[in-house]
């Protein structure tokens, strides 16, 4: 239940804002690399004056819950993976400080609100850019408070048409040093648009988001990119789902990084069609200081496409990935494991096409039933999951039985599947690559890497795997 808030004698409202690390190994244990929600959040909290925000990032620095605790107001961020350790969080904030207003937001809570509301004050739906500040400034100036729950979903089920985001504007400069110990980051999270026109059946981003693209202005994607020059990074990750959703803003992009006084270094998330439809893309992005770029191709199997909703032709794709190639762009490809078309043969297929594409680095996927996603809607009410323990929801463990194989030759097939793309043989195979030496040198260290990632992940996923249904389970 909401409490009445009381600051006596206190000359600033004190906020802290965490994000949990998600829990066991992932591959972006290489990089400190956080998301950018609750750095977004505290600088809008900033602004409104009278305010001291601090962001916490478990995976930058540990947290130190004692001095998190001390403040007004405690947010924490969730996604599915991370929602135990968040609630942990809220639970033992609550028994150090109980005049604490705890708050929770997150994709995971927008889908899996009722669950959340027993650990927290207020739990925030969908994007809070707008609601958060006005919280804050309601507490700022005594205003009553508001409902357990603010915000609303785009839509309550999957039979409606999705409503717009109620938020319009993007055009934020988060402030990193908000971020304690942002010092150790080697690279810095920029976003220069939200959403996605697609409707992968995997994915939330659309439920959380919606399918209206907002980009951010090109003045100010540079004043971010100046920015965090100044604070002495030299490469960056633009977050965006898709960076080249709109190839002509794009072009806009590319040129405006080009005419930047300094030389950037940078990454960012792709489709590959799109550099089979527009081949000059891939030269463009290059010049401007793009090195790798990370591709969802979910599968090789054509069925396995359609069942996702990929809406992309496999060699199109091929065409795209082989157009980045040759730019010297190193692709880091994304697979999806456990379609209703999926088998065995199907995760082979996919990992000899990753071999034929030359792949610099791959990441195969177990399907994950992610609250908020049609996939996570259509196993439940197959009744085909069975392990709601979300910690295992981090897309290595296998919580669903598939239609077309066992859970356990499903986790097997994709561990398999990692494990011989990293084989110790391929490492050094990027060096044969003498046209692009830089791409070669900076491959081999990332595969090497993954070779040691992937045993690693074995080795601590066996016991898991062997306990997993081993029997394929009828419809």
């Amino acid at each position: 239940m909401s409490r009445e808030f009381e600051r006596p004698g206190l000359p600033a409202l004190s906020i802290s804002l965490v994000e949990p690390k998600a829990p066991g190994r992932t591959v972006f244990d290489l990089v400190r690399l956080p998301r950018l929600g609750t750095v977004l959040l505290a600088t809008l909290a900033n602004r409104l004056g009278g305010v001291d925000a601090a962001v916490h990032i478990e995976s930058i620095a540990p947290l130190d819950l004692e001095e998190i605790a001390k403040a007004d107001v405690v947010g924490v961020s969730t996604t599915t993976s991370t929602a135990p350790r968040a609630y942990a969080i809220c639970d033992e904030v609550r028994r150090l400080n109980p005049r604490a207003i705890i708050v929770l937001g997150g994709v995971h809570v927008t889908f899996q609100t009722e669950e959340a509301l027993p650990h927290c004050d207020h739990v925030f739906i969908g994007e809070a850019d707008e609601t958060f500040p006005a919280f804050i400034k309601g507490l700022l100036e005594g205003s009553p408070r508001p409902p357990q729950v603010i915000g609303s979903r785009l839509r309550s089920d999957f039979s409606e048409p999705l409503a717009p985001s109620p938020v319009g504007c993007i055009d934020f400069l988060p402030d990193l040093t908000l971020i304690k110990g942002w010092q150790r980051m080697r690279i810095a999270p920029v976003v220069t648009s939200r959403s996605c026109p697609f409707s992968c059946t995997f994915c939330s981003v659309i439920e959380m988001f919606g399918q209206r693209m907002r980009y951010a202005g090109i003045d100010s994607v540079r004043a971010n990119l100046l920015q965090l020059h100044e604070l002495g990074f030299r490469r960056v990750f633009f977050f965006d789902d898709n960076f080249a959703v709109d190839v002509r803003r794009t072009e806009h992009l590319l040129a405006m990084i080009r005419d930047l006084p300094f030389k950037l270094r940078w990454s960012a998330q792709v489709r590959a069609n799109t550099f089979a439809q527009h081949p000059g893309l891939a030269k463009n992005m290059a010049s401007a200081g793009c090195r790798i770029v990370y591709v969802g191709i979910e599968s090789a199997e054509p069925r396995s496409l359609l069942a996702f909703r990929k809406k992309a032709q496999l060699p199109e794709m091929a065409k795209g990935l082989r157009n980045l190639r040759r730019a010297g762009i190193m692709v880091h490809g994304m697979f999806v494991a456990g379609s209703s078309c999926d088998d065995a043969a199907s995760i082979r297929l996919s990992l000899r096409f990753a071999k034929k594409q030359k792949l610099s680095t791959v990441q195969f996927m177990v399907l994950t039933p992610l609250p908020g996603t049609q996939d996570a809607d259509r196993l439940a009410r197959s009744g085909r999951v069975f392990d709601d323990d979300w910690s295992h929801y981090d897309a290595h463990h296998t919580v669903h039985h598939p239609e077309g194989m066992s859970a356990r030759l499903l986790e097997e097939a994709t561990l398999q599947a990692m494990r011989r793309f990293y084989s110790a043989r391929r490492i050094v195979l990027p060096l044969l690559d003498v046209f692009h030496p830089r791409r070669a040198f900076a491959s081999v260290y990332l595969r090497a890497f993954g070779w040691r990632y992937i045993r690693l992940a074995i080795h601590e996923l066996r016991p898991y795997t062997r306990a997993l249904p081993a029997q394929v389970q009828p419809l």
